[in-house]
């Protein structure tokens, strides 16, 4: 039996490691591996190159290199954001109770960090989105409170890749300080005037939106590179705000005091390789990416039953979402498998379970068509046109498997 050509369509969860970065990790898995806290030579050369990369992180975005604090993942790093810069404000205000404002299609590190903060009695508001995911800025704005520490809201979407307007949201959150805390830009403000914090998860935009965390309008930004040709198990926390952050990982002075623990020099040097990397391609990345969402969109445009979701432009341009009422797109995925595709049907986090996607709950919701489980298609570098038309002439007879199956068992 010959087994099918694989033709990986999943690059949204996970992408290979970039040449270039593997060759820049190099040098620091058995040469120049000391820890950069010792005093001895090694230690100083390890210390420069730690050094090294801060300062690149800062320039390709846009901030100071002493804003750029390395974690270990960009859950971490959102984390951090959230729950870090919440405790410390809890430290200061122990008679208030506060409030955080996060996105209803947020990623589940963000909803997870903000579902513990929940529990710890702080207040959380979710806001809703309009059906092609894009945030309710009305909504948001009602919300706000002088007991609001942290909004949080990702630049674009894992699952169906709507961008949100950024730069529009932290004008919105400006003009409510101007009006209910006397801040304006014209004026040095106290740490008080910080709040509410916008925190940003651009953990999927990296490849093809240049994100200067000052120009978006971000006061805390977190980026990584497993989706964009470096190594996993890595990422970093800008920031351009002045609101304390308590540290979620105590015991050590590490990273200006706000995460402990021995940074791991090779995959930092390797994320900070990939990034630069991506951010200086933008537009050729983007490029490619759009050429294949027009074959595949245009595709699936003349396949009945089929919708897909997210909004038709602001959309990160390597993800496409689409969906079949009724059907168990799960069985789909995996018959696509059996095919040599490797899609997903949901954010990678949750893909084991059970339950629909809350991001398409969330489309839904708003009045949005299409069902509440999806198939994600996502593109690499690598992907080709002919990968994306074999795609589509081997979807219809895939999808009528899945069709039959809901059929006989309605």
């Amino acid at each position: 039996m010959t087994l099918p050509q694989r033709h990986y369509l999943d690059f949204a969860s996970a992408t290979p490691l970039d040449d270039a970065v593997r060759t820049a990790m190099e040098p620091y898995w058995s040469i120049d591996y000391a820890n950069p806290a010792s005093i001895h030579d090694e230690g100083v050369r390890a210390a420069h190159a730690l050094a090294h990369a801060r300062v690149r992180m800062a320039e390709c975005f846009g901030v100071q290199p002493r804003a750029v604090t390395f974690t270990g993942s960009v859950t971490e790093a959102l984390t951090l954001g959230l729950v870090g810069t919440v405790r410390a404000w809890m430290r200061d205000h122990r008679k208030e109770t506060p409030q955080v404002i996060v996105s209803a299609i947020e990623h589940e590190a963000v909803l997870g960090a903000a579902r513990s903060l929940e529990a710890e009695g702080v207040i959380v508001r979710y806001i809703p989105v309009n059906k092609e995911g894009v945030l309710r800025i009305d909504a948001l704005v009602s919300s706000l409170t002088p007991s609001t520490v942290v909004v949080a809201v990702m630049h674009g979407n894992n699952e169906i890749g709507t961008v949100q307007p950024i730069h529009d949201i932290a004008r919105a959150i400006q003009l409510w300080k101007e009006k209910h805390k006397g801040i304006t830009r014209d004026k040095r403000p106290t740490t008080e005037g910080a709040y509410p914090v916008l925190l940003v998860d651009a953990a999927q935009s990296l490849q093809t939106h240049r994100l200067d965390v000052g120009r978006l309008g971000a006061d805390l930004l977190a980026v990584g590179s497993a989706k964009t040709y470096g190594p996993k198990g890595v990422g970093a926390l800008l920031s351009r705000t002045i609101a304390p952050m308590s540290p979620i990982i105590p015991g050590g002075s590490h990273e200006s005091g706000r995460r402990a623990g021995t940074p791991s020099l090779p995959v930092l040097v390797g994320m900070v390789e990939a990034v630069t990397r991506a951010q200086s391609q933008t537009e050729a990345f983007s490029q490619h990416y759009l050429t294949l969402r027009r074959v595949l969109v245009g595709g699936l445009s003349h396949i009945p039953e089929v919708v897909i979701h997210g909004h038709p432009t602001d959309v990160l341009p390597h993800i496409v979402n689409f969906s079949v009422h009724g059907i168990s797109h799960e069985y789909l995925a995996l018959l696509l498998n059996t095919e040599g595709f490797s899609v997903a049907t949901k954010s990678a986090c949750h893909e084991s379970d059970q339950d629909a996607s809350h991001v398409l709950i969330a489309l839904k919701d708003a009045g949005g068509a299409g069902d509440v489980e999806g198939i994600r298609v996502s593109f690499g570098r690598s992907t080709t046109v002919e990968q994306i038309n074999l795609f589509l002439r081997v979807l219809p007879s895939q999808l009528g498997l899945a069709i039959a199956s809901r059929d006989v068992t309605a």
